[in-house]
């Protein structure tokens, strides 16, 4: 995230964003997503790729802005960013809950965004866990509690949410109790049970959706034991393979032993021939001269 500070901020849309950072990243940025979303009077925040990564001052038509492009490459920025968002759903999911008792059906478009939020606050944590795996193993401890408690908030707020949505059943099915009366109240209470049955239909969908993340994350862990096993393989095979190569080595030299150690035998058996032979022709000689 990069904060683009302006002295007099009057809005910038996406466009003249894109117009600014094209001469100097290139025709390609064009096709970046670039999102703008003002957090006070006089500064604005854009979400870049997190490769750009460079500091110069980049003038606007209107109005002039200075461009501040600083990057936090500490091993838990990207958690801290998670951990933001997912406290900014919360708050909003708070919100949302604790309003005042709005009609029907400002209150089920409510209830629908606060789902839609604890859905994305779940995927923030999620996120979290998978930063967790690539930070230093002195700081896994400290942010896995973290991550257990927002879990443990997040968990809270979504028994909440149905007790709120199963409170505006209620109101529902006693609104259709009340209409029976009406000519028209077979109708509104059919369109009612659709409702109430398109509802549940997308609450079953969620949760397939949750309960298939979960798998997809416990595959990923699976995968990640997998890869660690097989890189202990390797070393284990790597290592045995040193120590062939060594016992390879010691036996060449053995046999090379063995082949000097045959090679003076036989030279030694020569030569221990040759005396025996030089003596009996001595002795031979000896006796020819005695006899003659």
């Amino acid at each position: 995230m990069y904060d683009i500070m302006s002295e007099e901020f009057l809005g910038v849309d996406v466009s003249q964003i894109s117009n600014v950072f094209a001469p100097v990243f290139g025709s390609a940025f064009g096709e970046m997503v670039v999102s703008v979303v003002p957090v006070r009077h006089r500064s604005i925040t854009v979400a870049l790729p997190r490769f750009l990564h460079r500091r110069r001052p980049l003038p606007l038509r209107s109005p002039d802005l200075f461009i501040d492009f600083t990057m936090d490459n500490s091993p838990t920025a990207l958690f801290d960013s998670y951990a933001q968002d997912f406290q900014q759903l919360i708050n909003s999911v708070r919100e949302k809950l604790e309003a005042p008792t709005t009609n029907g059906e400002q209150r089920k478009a409510a209830l629908r965004r606060v789902e839609m939020e604890l859905d994305e606050a779940d995927e923030m944590i999620s996120q979290m866990e998978v930063e967790i795996q690539s930070m230093p193993q002195s700081l896994r401890g400290t942010y896995n509690t973290r991550v257990r408690g927002l879990k443990t908030e997040l968990a809270r707020w979504k028994k909440s949410a149905d007790l709120h949505i199963q409170s505006s059943r209620t109101e529902l099915f006693n609104n259709a109790t009340s209409g029976a009366d009406d000519p028209y109240g077979d109708d509104a209470t059919n369109q009612r049970t659709r409702l109430l049955a398109g509802t549940q239909s997308l609450a079953d969908s969620s949760r397939r959706l949750e309960d298939s993340h979960r798998i997809a994350l416990e595959t990923e862990d699976v995968g990640a034991d997998i890869l660690r096993s097989l890189r202990v393989q390797r070393e284990q095979i790597e290592h045995t393979r040193d120590t062939l190569g060594g016992a390879d080595r010691s036996i060449d030299r053995a046999s090379g032993t063995l082949k000097q150690m045959i090679t003076r035998m036989y030279r030694q058996r020569y030569i221990t021939w040759a005396i025996i032979a030089i003596l009996v022709i001595l002795i031979v000689l000896i006796l020819w001269f005695k006899l003659s």
